[in-house]
């Protein structure tokens, strides 16, 4: 309630303060109603900021991870450590058949997925034949199958991987579960995330340095 009553004030003052500079440098009626304009556009992109953030957060993740390039991953003995990203996710740059592409982790997803473009991209063989009705975070959509020769994350590496390519995802490559449980183990420590491939056998020490 407290906070409340000095919001209330601060934008009391603010308004007061904003009128008294009308008044002081005599701005007639069309340029007062346009700064009031401006004053309420400046303040409606504010709120619209604060709402969306978690959004902005994970647009500027992909787009740093995919212009700085491999900042967020190190190799350390044959695990992979993934480093959180400022929007909470963690991000692993890998390759598809020989081409280098982005992946979201994401263990609340069954089975990797990518996006139609994306997969048209990559050169992914998708069986259009039957589509698999999938619900997903915009709702209820359609997916198709296909399959990835090779895929590989710096020392983590499977043949013959099967994914999902679905219509209404964004750009956003998802790293599922159906490859996280082809792996020795996973876990997140802190700010870390710790992949380790199968048949490793690894200590905690050094992993989240």
């Amino acid at each position: 309630m407290g906070g409340d009553n000095y919001s209330l004030v601060f934008n009391a003052i603010l308004l007061v303060g904003v009128i008294a500079m009308f008044f002081t440098f005599r701005v007639s009626a069309k340029d007062t109603v346009k700064m009031i304009a401006a004053w309420i556009g400046i303040f409606a992109l504010a709120l619209l900021v604060f709402s969306f953030r978690g959004e902005f957060l994970t647009v500027w993740d992909r787009v740093k991870t995919e212009t700085i390039g491999h900042d967020r991953q190190d190799v350390v003995g044959k695990a992979l450590v993934l480093r959180q990203s400022e929007g909470g996710h963690f991000y692993v740059t890998g390759k598809v058949n020989g081409q280098e592409t982005l992946f979201m982790v994401d263990s609340g997803a069954t089975q990797t997925a990518f996006s139609r473009t994306e997969a048209e991209r990559l050169g992914l063989d998708i069986d259009t034949m039957f589509a698999i009705p999938i619900s997903t975070a915009n709702g209820e959509s359609s997916a198709w199958r296909a399959r990835i020769d090779k895929l590989e994350l710096e020392t983590l590496v499977t043949n013959d991987h099967a994914v999902l390519v679905v219509d209404t995802m964004m750009d956003e490559n998802l790293l599922g579960m159906n490859f996280l449980s082809r792996l020795e183990s996973w876990r997140v420590e802190g700010d870390r995330m710790i992949l380790v491939p199968k048949g490793t056998s690894e200590t905690r020490s050094d992993m989240t340095k």
